[in-house]
Order: structure tokens, then C-alpha cells, then sequence
């Protein structure tokens, strides 16, 4: 099971990478590529805030018991990986720099 979870989280740590060493605006990068891989941008926009927030995938909490809904839903809203609420919160992307605004 965990091979399966893993290779997700690395091909999103990947992604996220990959996008961020391009020279074009976050933006333009995560529409281009959300419609390339039929994924929606907010996926897009975890895949490179995980990038940024962990770049080494290695040291993240549980390792590779972890779960990319735990990295998406606590580590990257600001929860722990302890907690068992998932709040539901509207994100907003800034157009320009790809960064989320809070609300």
C-alpha cells in the first residue's frame, strides 16, 4: 500500500519542483500544466507549495507512511499530521506568483 502512496507523493514533490525551476510565471505554468495533465490547479498549486515547503522529501513527518492527503490537507494548510480534523477552506492563488493568500 505504501508503495503505491509513495510514488504519488514523489511524482507530486516532482512536479512541483520541476515547475519551480522554470522561468515563466508560476501562474501561466500551473494552467499549462493543469490542463496538459487533466489534474485541477489547486492540485497543481500543492504539488509546488510541497516542493517549496519540503525540499527534501525525505525528512517529512510519518516518512513514507505518510499520505498525500495528510501533505495536502495538514502539513500544507498549517495543520499537524497528528490531527484528525480537516477543515474545508476556500484557497485563493495569486495569479502572478502562484503563492496562496490568506483569507
Amino acid at each position: 500500500i505504501f508503495g503505491g502512496t509513495w510514488a504519488l507523493i514523489e511524482m507530486y514533490h516532482q512536479l512541483g519542483k520541476r515547475i519551480l525551476e522554470e522561468d515563466k510565471p508560476i501562474s501561466e505554468l500551473m494552467t499549462l500544466v493543469s490542463e496538459e495533465l487533466g489534474e485541477s490547479s489547486r492540485t497543481i498549486y500543492y504539488a509546488i507549495q510541497f516542493a517549496r515547503d519540503y525540499p527534501d522529501i525525505n525528512k517529512l513527518p510519518k516518512g513514507k507512511a505518510i499520505t498525500w492527503r495528510q501533505i495536502r490537507n495538514q502539513l500544507l494548510s498549517g495543520g499537524s499530521v497528528e490531527c484528525k480534523h480537516e477543515e474545508v477552506k476556500e484557497i485563493t492563488i495569486c495569479g502572478h506568483c502562484g503563492k496562496r493568500i490568506k483569507q
